[in-house]
């Protein structure tokens, strides 16, 4: 994400490298924690918890595992989705950059 400074016009990034590293790390590693949960809802609700839902505790159960997979889903979406943005941005500031090879 880049914004405008108002001194001297030019573009700056809006956060530090570090800051995007960071950030993605902690999507990445949301995702993957709602991916471990759902995977573990799913396979202790098929085994030893199969006998135990019945009813309503089945519908709950089961609506709670599918909405951890489905939120996993999101992250990773919207994990690509940044991602992409990123590299159009990095795209976009490399045909705006002046050639320095040219200059020497």
């Amino acid at each position: 994400m880049l914004r405008t400074n108002k001194l001297s016009g030019s573009m700056q990034p809006k956060w530090s490298a570090v800051q995007i590293a960071r950030r993605r790390r902690a999507r990445r590693y949301r995702g993957l924690l709602y991916l471990a949960v759902s995977i573990w809802l799913a396979i202790s609700g098929l085994t030893w918890l199969e006998s135990r839902l019945t009813g309503l505790h089945f519908l709950l159960y089961w609506t709670l595992c599918a909405g951890t997979a489905i939120l996993a889903c999101l992250v990773a979406l919207s994990d690509a989705m940044l991602l992409r943005a990123e590299l159009r941005a990095e795209a976009r500031e490399r045909q705006l950059a002046p050639d320095k090879s040219n200059s020497a």
